[in-house]
């Protein structure tokens, strides 16, 4: 789209077919749409996978409530394969694909109390246990890098409750609970154990 529109010298806008020249002085803009590289198909998710906003790490500007927010959540790259606009400014962006029934059910994507005991009993029922697979697709904007990695679950890898020799993946010296960063294999290029 050029902006503002071109019209000849009496004002009128040229036919909408045919090649069109402007002469004079001015500003002009030219403004193209996003587009998929050439020889390439947008990645469609399987069916019943979607992107869990609730638990993904997004760019502030598509938080709610964010000023300037809006319900676009464009992710486009430059030709040199960098994030580019406002999305840019975040940092690394985490997407978690997950079972769309465990989203709608508001599940926490790893299995722990309090979070997944929807109906306060103190246990997880088996409603309350997730029943899909997890992935994380990162994005590090600067680079233009996309990785998919599993969801970090736990440190307790044998479930005995007890920190075991191996098992303090953060060295923080302490057992921590489920899902405590659920990112942690994409931001450090390591996999399940």
């Amino acid at each position: 789209m050029i902006s503002p529109p071109l019209v000849d010298v009496a004002g009128r806008r040229p036919p909408s077919s045919g090649p069109v020249a402007r002469f004079g002085p001015g500003e002009y803009r030219l403004r193209l749409s996003p587009a998929p590289l050439p020889n390439t198909e947008p990645v469609q998710l399987p069916s019943g996978i979607v992107i869990d906003l609730n638990h993904s790490e997004l760019p502030p500007s598509w938080q709610p409530g964010a000023a300037g927010a809006n319900y676009k959540m464009d992710l486009m790259f430059s030709p040199r394969g960098q994030v580019i606009g406002a999305p840019a400014a975040k940092g690394i962006i985490h997407f978690l694909l997950n079972d769309v029934v465990d989203t709608e059910r508001g599940l926490f994507p790893v299995d722990r109390l309090p979070e997944n005991d929807l109906n306060g009993n103190g246990v997880l029922d088996e409603e309350e246990l997730n029943q899909g697979d997890k992935l994380v697709v990162t994005v590090f904007p600067r680079t233009g890098y996309v990785v998919t990695s599993p969801v970090f679950r736990t440190e307790d890898l044998n479930a005995n409750g007890v920190l075991d020799p191996g098992e303090d993946v953060n060295a923080n010296g302490l057992l921590d609970p489920p899902g405590t960063d659920l990112f942690f294999y994409a931001e450090r290029g390591e996999v399940e154990r």
